[in-house]
């Protein structure tokens, strides 16, 4: 299926991307990683924010998401350095949905 001149997925139906970069930015992870062809995991780059979150018991969600905004950027460059691509490169985006803190859903 194509919409706005991209190709989508659809449930049942093949995927025309060959290179999905992938992001997570849910809670207190920031992660990025890039699949080939559906199958090859090329780079998966996880940043914990356990540290960040360890004195107060659990994770604070205006710390979680400023984080997220400090560290998405080098971790993607991680991932598709890693996985010796660049952006150019790349077929299709795959990020989180929910939940989220607010910072990354305003950021990008």
């Amino acid at each position: 299926m194509t919409v706005a001149g991209a190709d989508v997925a659809v449930a049942g139906a093949p995927f025309a991307a060959h290179r999905v970069l992938g992001i997570e930015t849910s809670c207190d992870e920031t992660a990025a990683a890039v699949l080939l062809d559906g199958r090859h995991i090329a780079s998966s780059v996880v940043s914990s924010q356990i540290d960040l979150h360890a004195r107060f018991g659990g994770v604070v969600p205006e710390l979680a998401g400023r984080a997220h905004v400090d560290l998405l950027t080098p971790v993607v460059a991680e991932a598709l350095a890693e996985a010796d691509l660049t952006g150019a490169d790349i077929d299709a985006v795959a990020v989180t949905w929910a939940p989220a803190s607010w910072a990354p859903c305003w950021w990008g």
